[in-house]
């Protein structure tokens, strides 16, 4: 079975959302659709739209004047040249100009047809206009007189212009076969060479429709648009003929850029996308509106415009302040930009407010000697980026009288080492810190150790995190070494790669983490622990975490433990799915070396090595009990001679002597969120060791479902929900139904117990509940019984009187001839 479960997940991980939600919806005065904006400064702008509507502004947008156009045609294009002069293009072969600033507007004509729908003028005086039919116009003179460079086209147009310089200029748009097209001059656009494309999704090339486009230089550019089935594309290239798209759910409008890093796209139904990379990554800003947006605008890096259908128009202004040495108050900016090595000193805390882009512009740290409080909310996130990379937050030797610090819905990224970073996250001697709902990606750490979170003599609490793509030399993940005994638990952990040993975590000198609930997977890396490694007298509790597709292969001289590695570790292993881990040498799933750990419950399936795909015992003792041991290759188990294990109550592929084991196909159900849980008549089910004492099981299976259930623990990480044995055995007896029910159920307080007897199955009648270990805890006579439906209480008290625990349990009617079919009921208290 090759069911690749990556990510049917046992956890709700956070959804990590950008932040920076500070668009505000201004006043236009219309209900208009508004079609283009433009600014010459911080406060003069132009809006225009449907109907001949112009829109001015003196004010940064506070209020907008309605200025007389002289037609009723729609206006589609904008483009200041100075304060005073600025042209319109519009339907119906509409050029307005003005040079006073917009208070009035005169006509400009040029003998074609068809709608002009893009215009932009450089400062020089040179610009370019496009529209319907591919037509091309050229000006020299700030919009004065145009001549014509192209027109008469069958099909496509030009819906985008920009001119990048006064020589250099763009036209985006379609041609007549509905390609992607782009048109380019370098005369100032006496002249254009054209270049076509499709949006390549995987192996689909979808046509479709440029609508605005900003280029970077002669050659580096990103586009806006959207394919013919409305889906949004944003498309890249550095050469013009190679393009690269990135595909959306909404059609995108217009594009701009406020530095080579920091751009928008806008489109249909209020969306805004934002990129602080150049166009890698886009991610959605909440606009607060649902119109159709159709244009951006961005005086600088600090103020944008946006104009869109219903008279929308939205301002965003962005409070950046800039930092460095000691900090510490309250961060309620917008943007911080840190121009220095940051330090929150002794006694100091530092808030930082949710939705705030923290942005390093060097390689500097954020060092921590007093309390750091960043907590972002789900929607508005706080995020710790650089323009090219930083040294991470660190708290080193952070006195402990602080307060707790607190790392809440943050994004991490982009760290690389100095002398005292190890991660995005370096802790020294210091556990009172929380890092939750975060992700923490693409950090490289090259020849250091702890790509994601570094941990030494330290152990602060690791929860709900995605900690992925990040690299070190040891610990690709997470890195805990010296004493450190953080909680870690439900984070997925993948991607991550280490070029020594644990690429998703590592456990060195004396470090015996909890690890909790985690998806550890596609992890990579050399020699050891693949997934997780524990290595020098460690030994963590690694408890309900499904590890899988991780693999140690790298290594020259030999690569063990695909999935988990233990070198004098006496680790509880236990209640895992691992599954389809690889290595090169020993141990596909396990690989023990002088360790002695316990390996309880777990399923271990589909690993593969040269030796021993399951789990491989190099001078170690581990006890294996109730585990499912399958399909690992030829050696499921190899021992050598220095090596005793004890295997008991575990199903093992080819077999293997101890008490309690089998050699059965284990019958899971093969599809589902669960696949590896086990069908009814599995031979692994209640087939566990009957005495669990001991064993440190969860309460629940990675199902969620408890984890002892009819009396007998199953084998494996799951727990059949529907097999019940231990309750004493009524082969003798008749099955009949008697119409048993419970209300209400879930029941709190007490539950009503209904069933149907007539007299002949009555003699000494009785309710008999269990718990899920089989054991009889309450006998209800029934006695007085009335033909048909009777009734009797249950109040969730056993045969003492004593209140029971929350949970599962059993219930049916016996009779001296007949038994009911066994139904369940919970209390919940």
């Amino acid at each position: 079975m090759k069911t690749k479960i990556l990510f049917y997940l046992l956890i709700l991980l956070p959804v990590i959302l950008t932040c920076q939600t500070n668009w505000i919806l201004l006043d236009s005065g219309t209900a208009q659709n508004l079609n283009s904006v433009d600014f010459f400064d911080g406060n003069i702008g132009l809006v225009v739209g449907e109907s001949g509507t112009i829109l001015k502004t003196t004010n940064g947008g506070e209020t907008w004047d309605n200025v007389t156009s002289g037609t009723s045609n729609n206006l589609n294009g904008i483009s200041f040249v100075n304060a005073d002069t600025a042209v319109v293009v519009g339907d119906g072969q509409t050029i307005l100009r003005t040079t006073d600033g917009g208070a009035n507007w005169m006509p400009i004509t040029v003998g074609i047809y068809g709608n002009l729908i893009s215009v932009d003028i450089d400062i020089s005086g040179n610009g370019i206009a496009g529209g319907t039919d591919q037509t091309i116009l050229k000006t020299d003179d700030a919009g004065a007189t145009w001549s014509i460079t192209q027109t008469g086209y069958m099909g496509g147009g030009w819906q985008g212009a920009q001119m990048v310089d006064e020589s250099i200029g763009f036209v985006f748009g379609s041609n007549s076969i509905f390609q992607p097209f782009v048109g380019k001059t370098t005369n100032s656009g006496s002249s254009f060479s054209f270049y076509n494309f499709y949006f390549v999704q995987g192996a689909v090339s979808y046509e479709g429709k440029l609508f605005d486009g900003y280029f970077f230089d002669d050659f580096n550019g990103i586009t806006a648009g959207r394919r013919w089935d409305w889906f949004g594309c944003i498309s890249s290239t550095s050469n013009l003929n190679e393009w690269t798209t990135q595909h959306y759910s909404t059609p995108f409008y217009g594009i701009d850029f406020s530095t080579e890093s920091d751009g928008y796209v806008v489109g249909d139904n209020g969306t805004i996308m934002h990129t602080a990379d150049g166009g890698t990554i886009w991610e959605a800003e909440d606009s607060g509106v649902f119109s159709q947006l159709n244009s951006v605008l961005f005086v600088n890096e600090n103020l944008g415009f946006i104009a869109g259908n219903g008279g929308v128009i939205l301002k965003k202004q962005e409070n950046i302040i800039y930092v460095s040495g000691d900090v510490s108050g309250i961060w309620s900016a917008d943007t911080v930009k840190v121009i220095g090595d940051l330090t929150i000193p002794d006694g100091e805390a530092l808030t930082i407010d949710p939705g705030t882009y923290i942005e390093f512009q060097d390689l500097y740290s954020l060092d921590v000697q007093g309390c750091l409080l960043a907590v972002g909310t789900e929607q508005d996130t706080i995020i710790f980026t650089a323009i090219e990379t930083w040294h991470g937050v660190q708290f080193n030797e952070t006195p402990a009288t602080n307060d707790s610090s607190k790392i809440v819905y943050c994004k991490l990224h982009y760290v690389s080492p100095d002398n005292t970073s190890r991660g995005a996250a370096t802790v020294t001697n210091f556990s009172k810190l929380l890092i939750s709902h975060c992700l923490i990606s693409d950090n490289n750490l090259e020849y250091i150790s702890g790509g994601g979170i570094s941990c030494e003599n330290s152990s602060p609490t690791i929860e709900f995190n995605i900690i992925e793509n990040n690299s070190s030399a040891i610990g690709g993940g997470i890195y805990c070494n010296n004493y450190s005994h953080p909680i870690i638990r439900y984070n997925s952990i993948i991607n991550n790669n280490a070029d020594v040993t644990g690429s998703g975590i590592v456990c060195r000198n004396y470090s015996s983490p909890l690890i909790a609930n985690n998806i550890i997977s596609e992890n990579s890396g050399g020699m050891a622990g693949g997934g997780i490694c524990c290595e020098s007298n460690s030994s963590p509790t690694i408890i309900n975490n499904i590890i899988s597709y991780n693999s140690a292969l790298f290594c020259i001289i030999q690569a063990n433990g695909g999935g988990i590695y233990l070198d004098n570790s006496n680790s509880l292993i236990i209640n895992n799915l691992i599954i389809g881990n690889s290595t090169i040498d020993y141990g596909g799933g396990i690989c023990c070396y002088e360790s002695n750990p316990m390996i309880i419950n777990n399923t271990i399936i589909e690993n593969s090595s040269n030796n021993a795909g399951g789990l491989c015992c190099a001078s170690s003792n581990p006890i294996v009990t109730n585990s499912i041991i399958w399909n690992n290759g030829e050696s499921n188990i190899l021992a050598d001679l220095y090596s005793d294990p004890i295997v008991t109550y575990c199903d093992i592929q080819g077999g293997y002597t101890g008490e309690g084991n089998i050699d059965s196909e284990p019958l899971f159900w093969g599809t589902g969120e669960y696949p590896y849980s086990l069908l009814d008549d599995s031979p692994c089910v209640n087939a566990g060791t009957p005495d669990t004492t001991g064993l440190s099981l969860p309460e629940f299976d990675l199902a969620g479902n408890p984890r002892v259930f009819g009396g007998r623990i199953d084998m494996g990480a799951y727990e059949n929900q529907n097999v019940v044995v231990g309750i004493e055995d009524n082969s003798e007896l008749q099955i009949s139904n008697f119409k048993l029910s419970n209300y209400p159920n879930p029941f709190n307080l007490e539950t009503t117990i209904s069933y149907n007897l007539t007299a002949k199955d009555a003699k000494n009648a009785k309710i008999e509940i269990y718990n899920l270990k089989g054991q009889k805890i309450k006998k209800l006579e029934i006695r007085n019984l009335i033909l048909g439906i009777n009734k009797v209480v249950w109040d969730g008290t056993d045969n003492n009187g004593k209140p029971v625990s929350s949970g599962i349990y059993l219930y049916r009617i016996k009779t001296d001839a007949f038994v009911s079919e066994t139904k369940k009921m919970l209390l919940l208290k």
